[in-house]
């Protein structure tokens, strides 16, 4: 899947919920993603790591694969990082009953994406966010919602205060597709001007601490 020119809006969730969404737009130079969660450099600026194991561009995995791949998350700050989507699982909008949803946020669909994270690279990479985003097939890619911590279901969006090189975390986010939209992908793109990263499979029910998974269903490209 190639890169997309993209333009970002914010919309708030209640006073400490926001969700954001990047949509298409006409110049491919115009594209700007939330620093907190794609980094600001540019493709030209994520560094030069060579042919060390580094996935491909554009390559598509399953859910359970992981992506080893550089990740500059600001300025100055140069890193490599392996990131595996272990689970991802379509939840209930009226999981999130507790927040003001907007009238089109209601329309949408649910997700609690967990992933791993393994620090290959020299830089700490403490506090940032990891570069994932939903693709629902439309014209829009969305971040994770900003959501607080005690939302006990997913929280830990961001990574360790302290990421240090050869640490390794556990990351859930929660994302919301656009309404009457179902995740096509949760898509990896760190930096801009460069082909994402596709992760599909089979879709999982929560489930509460003790209980049995549920069902999985088929979710993919189209």
């Amino acid at each position: 899947m190639t890169a997309r020119p993209t333009r970002i809006g914010a919309l708030v969730l209640a006073s400490t919920l926001v969700l954001s969404a990047c949509s298409l737009g006409s110049d491919k130079d115009d594209k700007k993603k939330d620093k907190e969660t794609s980094g600001e450099p540019t493709a030209q600026g994520t560094p030069d790591v060579g042919d060390n194991g580094m996935t491909a561009w554009g390559a598509d995995l399953e859910f359970g694969e992981t992506a080893r791949v550089p990740w500059a998350p600001k300025q100055k700050l140069k890193g490599a990082v392996e990131i595996t989507v272990t689970r991802v699982e379509q939840v209930p909008m009226k999981a999130f009953e507790v927040f003001k949803l907007t009238d089109d946020q209601k329309k949408g669909s649910g997700y609690y994406v967990r992933a791993t994270a393994v620090n290959v690279g020299n830089a700490d990479l403490g506090g940032f966010a990891l570069p994932l985003w939903l693709d629902d097939g439309s014209d829009v890619i969305y971040p994770p919602v900003n959501i607080p911590s005690a939302f006990k279901p997913c929280s830990d969006r961001v990574l360790p205060e302290k990421f240090a090189p050869g640490d390794k975390a556990k990351v859930c986010m929660v994302f919301l597709s656009g309404p009457g939209q179902q995740l096509r992908s949760i898509a990896l793109q760190p930096a801009e001007g460069i082909d994402q990263i596709d992760w599909t499979g089979s879709l999982s029910q929560p489930t509460k601490p003790g209980a049995k998974k549920g069902k999985k269903q088929k979710a993919g490209k189209s």
